[in-house]
């Protein structure tokens, strides 16, 4: 979800983030074979409907500054996205970011609906279950900062960049607002 926040506006980005529910509920019904009534099934289909509004308003948008447009227009600009992604680079940035988070959110979504398995099979402490998944996300995101900064950071161009470990290392000792921030958001997640 992080990476994907680089390449779109946070706005879009929170809107992005509520296609959890979709996935969670559409995992429900196929892995532990839960009932949706119709009331569940149309709070689905409606938030779908709005995180694709969100997702289409944020790559047809990203460069006028959000300007008001007639229905004609938008229609147009509907049609026209494909190929104006090819050409703007801020359009295929934000459907990238876009795409990044909806898989984040499977991710989670999976991880959510393992876990109501494991607890309603097993008899877990939930303190328990709970500390597991923090161990569990350090690791995959240790993991992913080694991955990504052998990958894209030490490289010329990604040098100085998001995904260069030691660069954000630098910055979190050395600027005390970075690093007193870094610490809040931990203790907010914990």
């Amino acid at each position: 979800m992080n990476v994907g926040l680089l390449f779109v506006v946070p706005s879009i980005y929170q809107m992005t983030r509520g296609m959890l529910v979709i996935w969670v509920g559409l995992f429900s019904v196929i892995f532990l074979k839960k009932k949706l009534h119709l009331y569940q099934w149309f709070a689905l289909a409606t938030v779908v409907l709005g995180v694709s509004l969100v997702g289409l308003a944020g790559a047809l948008c990203s460069d006028d500054g959000g300007k008001s447009a007639s229905t004609a227009e938008l229609a147009h600009r509907t049609a026209m996205v494909i190929a104006r992604a090819a050409k703007s680079p801020e359009a295929l940035q934000t459907i990238v970011g876009i795409l990044l988070i909806a898989g984040a959110q499977i991710f989670t979504a999976t991880q959510f609906v393992l876990e109501e398995f494991i607890l309603e099979k097993y008899a877990l402490e939930p303190l328990k279950v709970v500390g597991w998944e923090g161990i569990f996300g350090f690791g995959v995101t240790l993991l992913g900062i080694i991955v990504l900064h052998l990958a894209i950071g030490r490289t010329p161009e990604g040098q100085y960049g998001y995904f260069d470990a030691v660069e954000g290392w630098r910055e979190i000792t050395n600027y005390r607002s970075i690093g007193v921030s870094s610490i809040l958001i931990m203790v907010s997640i914990g």
